[in-house]
């Protein structure tokens, strides 16, 4: 299914079929929800690779999935009670 262990960027975008820069920017510090020492690690300098652990980011990915998907049902219920 995906890499076991921790791989490069680009190695975990195309695992997970999404762009590198769409992948980046899912991390927290840019607004998303993928956490630092968890679902990616930085390198020692500013240069090294970042290293993703691809099956947490696809979970991850998925119950954002699943959240946005049940926030827009109930909204659109919502708006058809008024």
């Amino acid at each position: 299914m995906f890499s076991k262990g921790l791989v490069k960027t680009s190695v975990a975008a195309a695992e997970l079929g999404i762009s590198t820069v769409y992948l980046k920017n899912l991390r927290e510090e840019y607004g998303g929800f993928l956490v630092g020492g968890e679902d990616y690690f930085l390198g020692v300098s500013q240069t090294d690779s970042i290293k993703w652990d691809v099956a947490k980011v696809a979970k991850k990915m998925h119950e954002m999935g699943r959240v946005v998907r049940e926030g827009r049902r109930i909204a659109k219920e919502l708006q058809t009670e008024v």
